[in-house]
């Protein structure tokens, strides 16, 4: 994902790094329409009165969320980079404010003075010497992948569709394939053009699958293991793959015991039809870096979704307001430093979200007022300065992060009434021993007991 390293944007106490910035009087009932800055990953979005309806669209014009800006609560909307155009409706006469920014981190309470700001990670760049992704039209049902051939004789693949299917295996073989039967191949390097070879020492093939004639795809399945092996955790090394298809409602592409996605460093998926699960859907992904908007409004259960993606950076800010479970949903994203304010109100599962996000120092707000289960939703996570969760009335631990005084007391402030006899646990943070009475009341009144 790109990045910027233009002059701070200074304004309103933040760190960040801005691309545009604009401010005009709008009237009551007033559309504003923004196409957003290609290399844009974050909206901020303030208005003065009223309420402020902000809808996202991507380049085919598709709603990918709604959200609300008023004048007691900006609005942050994290933005998959390229074409989106962002239409505002004021409901009164005010100053509206519109912020693109290419980030560096999420809002803290920290002033930049001039000069000081933090050198910007380094965006993702497409290696020149892959092979090109064809473009897959908003129509089509189709699947394409990039596929690394090493120089060895351990070039298994398998995958696996539902809907009878062609795989052009982009070798020069394609076969057609019944419904819910796996497809395999073993690949020879020996026969794959030289003129594919990356500097990195694999050559490549793109595999297309398509559905047969009178067909639809339904589900997408990599996690297929060839009949070579009865069992084991096999590499399969994708690099970049596309995915498209209005009938698609299982897309399976990562996950810890089949198939190893190591090195797949791009995920684009476009449209498809109604998920319910992304139940480890990029678990153990270890090179992505980057990812498309794509629709999550029905998914139930977003366990390990980004799980072990330990090269990403930023997240996306997705549509999980159906959401009930987020165990794991971020952990072990070791690089993460951005992660967006999602929809957690009907979650009920919390363990581990962000366990093993060693080197993010801000977490988002986010509601936990239905949760009943939090055990390890920090764990590991001893660069984490600022927690902005609300509403939790059940034991919850932030052991061992970089908490402040005023951050501990802006969680204990945060704090749902306690649920019974429940724990909240601030060991191992340095501002435990600044903690005044009136800090602690600010929990124990709740029905806490504060463990320090």
């Amino acid at each position: 994902m790109p990045y910027v390293t233009s002059e701070a944007y200074e304004a309103a106490n933040k760190e960040r790094f801005y691309l545009l910035y604009q401010t005009q009087a709008v009237a009551a009932a007033e559309v504003v329409s923004v196409t957003l800055n290609k290399d844009c990953n974050l909206v901020r979005v303030t208005i003065t009165a009223g309420i402020a309806t902000c809808r996202l669209r991507n380049a085919a014009a598709a709603t990918v969320f709604d959200t609300t800006a008023s004048a007691s609560s900006p609005v942050s909307i994290m933005v998959g980079t390229n074409t989106n155009v962002l239409e505002i409706t004021c409901q009164a006469a005010a100053t509206l404010t519109i912020s693109q920014m290419a980030v560096w981190g999420e809002f803290v309470s920290a002033t930049l003075s001039s000069g000081s700001a933090p050198a910007a990670p380094a965006g993702w760049a497409r290696p020149s010497d892959w092979l090109a992704m064809p473009t897959v039209g908003s129509g089509e049902q189709k699947f394409v992948g990039l596929f690394a051939v090493t120089n060895d004789a351990s070039n298994y693949l398998a995958l696996l569709f539902r809907g009878a299917y062609n795989v052009d295996w982009g070798d020069g073989t394609n076969q057609n394939v019944a419904d819910n039967v796996r497809a395999e191949k073993l690949y020879d390097y020996a026969t794959i053009s030289a003129a594919t070879e990356s500097t990195r020492g694999y050559r490549q093939v793109l595999v297309t699958v398509t559905p047969q004639v009178g067909q639809n795809l339904t589900t997408l399945n990599l996690q297929q293991r060839h009949s070579r092996f009865a069992s084991g955790y096999r590499s399969a090394p994708w690099l970049d793959m596309t995915i498209n298809g209005a009938n698609f409602t299982s897309l399976i592409i990562g996950g810890l015991s089949t198939a190893a996605l190591g090195f797949l460093e791009r995920v684009n998926i476009q449209t498809i039809g109604v998920l319910t699960s992304a139940v480890d859907m990029f678990s153990g992904c270890r090179a992505i870096r980057e990812f498309s908007l794509f629709d999550t409004s029905s998914v139930l259960n977003f366990q390990g979704m980004y799980n072990g993606c330990s090269s990403a950076q930023v997240f996306l800010l997705i549509n999980t307001a159906a959401g009930t479970s987020f165990v794991n949903m971020y952990g072990n994203t070791l690089a993460g430093v951005v992660f967006p304010p999602i929809n957690t109100a009907q979650g009920l599962s919390f363990g581990g979200m962000y366990n093993g996000a060693t080197t993010a120092q801000v977490f988002p707000p986010i509601n936990t007022a239905a949760g009943t289960s939090f055990g390890g939703i920090y764990g590991n996570a001893p660069s984490g300065a600022s927690v902005g969760i609300t509403g939790s009335r059940f034991a919850i631990s932030f052991a061992g992060m970089k908490l402040s005084r005023q951050a501990i007391a802006d969680i204990f402030t945060g704090l749902g009434t306690a649920s019974g006899a429940q724990t909240v646990t601030v060991t191992g943070n340095h501002g435990v021993p600044d903690l005044t009475a009136a800090d602690l009341l600010i929990a124990t009144n709740k029905g806490w007991t504060v463990a320090t």
